[in-house]
Formats: structure tokens, C-alpha cells, sequence
């Protein structure tokens, strides 16, 4: 079974980040999070909701900003109707 935090230094690498502050990094992350079961997001919700609201904020549709983030353009209306209240 793989590790997420090797996969997590080997992206990191490969985008050129130091490999002595990516190690001591991710030290600290095992270090905090050895030995539990930990569930990973397949989405970052706080991103996707910021690029939800930037593409709203510039006049996008709903189904221009589901194409763009991969959402359905009912979860882009849903969310739209839930944060204008």
C-alpha cells in the first residue's frame, strides 16, 4: 500500500521545492498524524468554493463554472442559492 506522504514529497520534489524544508515538512505531518486512519478529500472544498465565487463574482454561469470545476451546474446553482441566502 502506498504512502500519501511519499506521494505528497515525490509532487513536491517534482515541482522543485527543497527536498531538506519538504522533508522536515512532512516529518512533522507523520509525526502529528502516525498510526490513525485518516480520510483524504478527493476535493478541496475551500478552493472550489472560492473559484465558484470568483466565476459568479465575474457574471459565469452556472454552467460555464461546472465545466471549469467539474461540478454539476445544479451544485453550482445550489450553492449559489445557500451563500446569497
Amino acid at each position: 500500500m502506498s504512502d500519501p506522504l511519499d506521494d505528497c514529497r515525490a509532487e513536491l520534489l517534482a515541482a522543485g521545492l527543497d527536498a531538506e524544508r519538504v522533508d522536515k515538512a512532512l516529518s512533522r505531518v507523520r509525526e502529528n498524524w502516525a498510526g490513525s486512519q485518516t480520510y483524504i478529500k478527493a476535493r478541496d472544498h475551500q478552493r472550489t468554493d472560492a473559484a465558484i465565487r470568483a466565476a459568479l463574482a465575474a457574471g459565469e454561469t452556472p454552467r460555464q463554472i461546472a465545466q471549469a470545476t467539474g461540478l454539476h451546474p445544479a451544485t453550482i446553482r445550489r450553492k449559489r442559492s445557500s451563500w446569497l441566502g
